[in-house]
């Protein structure tokens, strides 16, 4: 047995206790069925949406106002395209979604396994998977995020 093994509250070690902490409650399986809704419900949004051929501002079409930081600065602010970037993934024209927000565009590859991967957990309701997923969801989010921070970065000193 592993140190991590023995060290691992929430693993079970063939007791009762242990078994009940390895498995998910009723409150976080319910968070992972609304984690499913709200993912497949981004990209119905987005499917709803046209994408902005400016290649920003497709958020507009929500009702929310234009990007204040490029209406103060003249320079696109970090989420800039990532809308449009959506509403062209949804449409399977990734060349374009990559050129609105490369970032957006990798969030949304990912996304799409989210519902069936929360609905699989909810139903199994093993808490080791779920931090095992929550691992990766995690070093996605941080590739996602440099990412997006560097294209901004490139796109603020060509502007």
């Amino acid at each position: 047995m592993s140190q991590q093994h023995v060290n691992d509250p929430d693993t079970s070690n063939g007791s009762a206790s242990g078994q009940a902490r390895e498995r998910l409650s009723g409150y976080e399986r319910l968070l992972l069925v609304g984690a499913a809704i709200a993912t497949v419900a981004v990209f119905a949004v987005a499917s709803l949406l046209e994408p902005e051929p400016r290649e920003v501002g497709t958020h507009e079409q929500l009702g929310l106002a234009p990007c204040s930081f490029r209406l103060l600065t003249g320079l696109p602010c970090l989420s800039c395209g990532m809308t449009t970037s959506f509403a062209y993934f949804v449409r399977g024209d990734f060349g374009r979604a990559l050129r609105c927000h490369t970032g957006a565009t990798l969030l949304a590859a990912a996304l799409v396994p989210t519902p069936p991967a929360c609905l699989l957990l909810a139903a199994m309701g093993r808490r080791s998977w779920l931090r095992r997923l929550s691992r990766v969801g995690l070093a996605i989010i941080m590739v996602v995020a440099g990412l997006s921070l560097a294209e901004w970065a490139v796109r603020v000193c060509l502007h």
